[in-house]
């Protein structure tokens, strides 16, 4: 691979290498921008709201204490196509009203069909695929934990007896595995009920076992937001109203909001259109230019999982994010944002419509910045500790015609593609022709011929 720059490598290091506590200068640095940003736009204050703390079993028990009552009795599923429709729910109501005909109680209602559950669905060994929806495990009764679970929450609406889908992991022994089962809702008392196990109890009992990380039901929602429990967090779900400046809520019932992971959701106006038919409103928001995060979120939509796509989805306009300078997991610059993960920044996501990008120190730049489809970037700003500028670094940006690198940086062939370059490589499409590279030192700023 043919190099722009033969500066020594070894050389380059040694002038741009940073250590820890010049990470955590830079990052001052930042925040102190952020904080003259603050007067003008506060962040959300901290009103004393607590921390969900506790094992992830200790965490559900909270919440279904705080949130329960207004948990709704409806049908879960890991996927909407998987939900059972109105003549497959009637069908598996007319079982589940033999099943609990003799009983007496909400209680005696959930034990039946609990128990049914589990006796009479065989759990799939096999490699063959099966789906584990409640109408296929119903009719099939073949299943592994996910049927089992979406199978008695159905069985349970049919009762109005209320119950949510958990997912998280089981451990038994030293093994621990994936799993889905069920906390249900007898008589403002919650049980944990896993039907493939055939274990029951109250959610409030010690269930060291069990390690829910998500639950399928929302916990509440204001005028502004819809909240959920997502990987072991309070989570902001979706948005139901904002403006071009969104702040991210600091609280919800007296506990802190912890993540940032909205998703786009259709959400039932309760008006008609003249045909008759029910408005959906979307959750997506293209008036969102600027986006305020608190020091109470730890963990956002990201790229590490694929998630930043649902930021871009629903802030399409997106130009800024910023983060308050008190926020101990995060940090941001120039509508990027990042974790500081074993004394290096790592890009988490990045603002779709951001002009201009300045990158905090890092001495590699890659694929894995994800500076990839931004469409209204045209200036890019390297760290003086960056030696690197690797291939497909820079994928996709027609607006950017000018890049800051620090002198003695290595720019990789195919580090920016320019139309008329005769590689056919696809992760370099679309980058203006005329990108200029501009080197520069502490004391000089100097343009350099490409």
């Amino acid at each position: 691979m043919k190099l722009r720059y033969t500066l020594p490598f070894i050389f380059s290091a040694l002038l741009f290498s940073c250590n820890d506590s010049e990470i955590l200068d830079a990052n001052s640095a930042n925040n102190a921008a952020s904080i003259q940003l603050s007067n003008q736009l506060e962040f959300p204050a901290d009103d004393g709201a607590l921390e969900l703390t506790g094992t992830e079993g200790e965490k559900v028990n909270t919440l279904l204490k705080v949130f329960g009552a207004n948990i709704p009795n409806a049908v879960y599923s890991q996927s909407d196509f998987n939900k059972p429709t109105e003549e497959q729910l009637a069908v598996i109501k007319e079982e589940a009203d033999k099943i609990v005909k003799d009983c007496n109680t909400t209680y005696e209602k959930y034990e039946a069909l609990y128990k049914w559950v589990h006796e009479n669905v065989e759990y799939n060994h096999s490699n063959t695929w099966v789906s584990n929806s409640a109408w296929d495990t119903f009719t099939k009764r073949l299943a592994i934990c996910q049927g089992y679970a979406e199978l008695l929450n159905a069985m349970l609406y049919t009762q109005d007896i209320v119950n949510v889908l958990a997912n998280g992991k089981y451990k038994s022994g030293e093994q621990v595995y994936g799993h889905a089962w069920n906390y249900v809702k007898v008589d403002d008392t919650w049980y944990l009920s896993d039907a493939t196990n055939l274990i029951s109890h109250k959610a409030s009992e010690p269930g060291y076992n069990f390690i829910p990380t998500d639950l399928s039901c929302t916990l509440c929602e204001d005028d502004h937001f819809i909240y959920n429990y997502n990987r072991g967090e309070i989570n902001v779900q979706a948005i139901k109203d904002a403006s071009e400046q969104l702040v991210v809520p600091f609280s919800v019932s007296g506990y802190k909001v912890t993540k940032f992971k909205p998703t786009v959701l259709w959400i039932n106006t309760g008006e008609v259109d003249p045909y008759g038919s029910p408005i959906f409103k979307s959750t997506k928001f293209d008036t969102v230019t600027d986006l305020y995060i608190g020091k109470n979120i730890k963990s956002i939509a990201s790229f590490e999982d694929g998630e930043n796509t649902e930021l871009t989805e629903i802030f399409p306009n997106l130009k800024n994010i910023y983060v308050d300078p008190e926020n101990t997991s995060l940090t941001s610059k120039t509508g990027v944002i990042y974790t500081i993960e074993n004394g290096k920044y790592i890009v988490r996501a990045i603002a779709p419509k951001v002009e201009r990008i300045e990158l905090m120190p890092m001495e590699i730049v890659d694929k894995e910045c994800n500076l990839s489809f931004l469409d209204e970037l045209q200036v890019l700003v390297l760290d003086a500790s960056t030696y690197l500028l690797a291939s497909t670094s820079i994928i996709g940006c027609p607006k950017l015609y000018e890049v800051h690198v620090p002198a003695g940086c290595w720019i990789e062939d195919m580090a920016i593609y320019k139309n008329g370059d005769e590689s056919n490589n696809w992760a370099n499409i679309d980058c203006n022709n005329t990108v200029n590279f501009i080197e520069f030192t502490p004391t000089s700023v100097e343009q350099i011929k490409y």
